[in-house]
């Protein structure tokens, strides 16, 4: 009975199982990973019923199950995975025919039988590879004209991230220092999108792409510059094209016999990147032009080969990312005034519920500005793909960094890019109540 047991948690990608009578009962558990010689160990505990009730059982296992997920912790709150209860399922797709037919979106598919079916992953992953192909035999070059398939913006057609808590007033120290230059806007592209979006027969607007500045596999994002309908300005175009998101390492189901049998848990749809960066443009308006770009919308653009993608149209910052800057170059006195404004800068979000979720010298740029006290580089923060927004509260408290490391968040992205420690420990104040 043992045996089959076992077999049958294999199947059902189960971690223990209990036979019991009631008089009873034997814990068994399957190791996560098979010996050398092929075979799956089993340890077994024979436990009387009236020391230690089923019930009680159950409970331990359920609990031994959870914690290691995030599925739930003493005195916090739980962690949300996308994970089903019922290992067997039936796949929703007969074919790759009917795949590629039926299925354009991630969001196509479903989310429950992805994670818990191995056909359905490696036909999903068969599709996503197939129009990852289409895709690479016709790239967007520049010169290419894009143009938008829809007249209205993503913000009125799907579900908007709203944090019900106003933000927080900025102090006046940490504004003046964010806000000492700023850029205007762009009113001719407001004009066409906003006449775009408005009438009911106007023709979709074009984006022409001048330049190239990310394109490729494996990014949940390309990036161009270009113009909308030849106007003069400059606009950025950051393109979230699905078929060339990357999908992760895919892991071992002898590893983690509790988990998903596959990747599908960190699967991200293009709708929910644009959901968190549209969100954090919208919380942060006010910041538009000089913390951030300016921010003019997404819309859904015809790609030349035939597909469709939502993309995000900004400000163009031409300018040196801090990974690009050789900020270990600067003088002393240059060091500490970046990282003064820096830690404003950093803040200036916190202040508004606003957090990066990918904090890195990448998403940090370092225009020089004539206006600028001895052409110091200013600061721009892009890139809130990963943004989280305080949308409730625990026990009265948004959420808040833990751990005793004083270079929070950004802190840690000044200090990968060559500032100095003694710098940084003397300059980088740490975290405030308010920013918790």
């Amino acid at each position: 009975m043992v045996d089959d047991l076992k077999e049958l948690a294999l199947d059902y990608n189960a971690p223990y199982g209990i036979l019991t009578d009631e008089f009873s009962s034997v814990v068994f558990k399957i190791r996560c990973r098979r010996l050398r010689n092929g075979l799956d160990p089993l340890y077994c505990q024979s436990v009387p019923a009236e020391q230690h009730p089923v019930r009680y059982l159950l409970g331990a296992l359920i609990h031994g199950i959870g914690c290691p997920q995030g599925l739930y912790a003493d005195g916090l709150w739980p962690t949300l995975l996308r994970r089903g209860a019922f290992p067997r399922v039936v796949p929703t797709v007969r074919d790759l025919d009917d795949a590629i037919k039926n299925r354009d979106t991630f969001q196509d598919w479903d989310q429950y039988v992805l994670q818990h079916s191995r056909e359905e992953w490696e036909l999903f992953k068969e599709w996503k590879n197939t129009l990852a192909g289409q895709a690479r035999l016709r790239p967007i070059n520049s010169g290419d004209i894009l143009v938008c398939s829809g007249r209205r913006e993503f913000a009125s057609l799907h579900f908007t991230m709203r944090s019900p808590f106003p933000p927080l007033e900025v102090p006046p120290e940490t504004l003046s220092a964010i806000t000492r230059w700023s850029r205007p806007r762009s009113r001719e592209a407001d004009r066409i999108l906003h006449s775009h979006c408005d009438s009911a027969i106007t023709d979709g607007f074009s984006f022409t792409v001048t330049n190239i500045r990310r394109s490729g596999d494996n990014s949940f994002s390309q990036v161009f510059y270009g113009t909308l309908n030849g106007i003069e300005a400059k606009l950025c175009l950051k393109l979230y094209d699905e078929r060339l998101f990357p999908l992760g390492r895919e892991a071992n189901s002898y590893e983690s016999p509790w988990g998903s049998i596959n990747s599908a848990d960190g699967l991200e749809p293009a709708i929910e990147v644009a959901q968190k960066e549209e969100a954090a443009y919208h919380r942060l308006r006010s910041l538009q032009g000089c913390l951030l770009p300016h921010y003019y919308g997404i819309y859904l653009f015809q790609l030349p080969d035939g597909g469709r993608a939502w993309g995000l149209l900004m400000e163009v910052i031409d300018a040196p990312s801090l990974l690009e800057a050789n900020a270990k170059s600067w003088p002393r006195d240059v060091q500490i005034d970046f990282v003064l404004r820096m830690r404003h800068a950093f803040r200036a979000l916190r202040y508004a519920g606003v957090g990066h979720g990918d904090e890195h010298p990448r998403n940090v740029l370092c225009p020089h500005i004539w206006q600028a006290p001895n052409n110091d580089p200013e600061i721009v923060i892009v890139d809130f793909g990963r943004a989280e927004l305080w949308l409730e509260y625990s026990d009265g408290t948004p959420a808040s960094y833990t751990g005793s490391w004083s270079l929070i968040g950004f802190g840690a992205v000044l200090r990968a890019a060559g500032i100095e420690d003694e710098v940084l420990y003397k300059y980088w104040e740490p975290i405030q109540d308010e920013e918790r």
